[in-house]
């Protein structure tokens, strides 16, 4: 039989907003690797919040014309 222990969010900031806050403090923009190392998280889970930051507009993105990265914009 498992024994199952359900855990309790801590509370503070959401990852969405962390990443909002981030972003609006890089105006040049800044890519999902910069994203994924300053926060520690897998590129997969960053792609997946921004894909919900942008339909939500608080976030826009642009593909750099020299590099071809995607940079990532703060709508502010």
């Amino acid at each position: 039989m498992y024994n199952l222990v359900f855990i309790q969010a801590r509370g503070g900031q959401t990852m969405s907003e962390r990443l909002v806050e981030i972003i609006r403090e890089c105006p040049q923009g800044c890519t999902a690797m910069e994203l994924s190392e300053k926060v520690n998280r897998p590129i997969s889970m960053i792609n997946t919040y921004i894909k919900g930051l942008i339909r939500t507009k608080q976030v826009r993105t642009r593909i750099h014309k020299k590099s071809g990265k995607r940079l990532i914009y703060s709508r502010l």
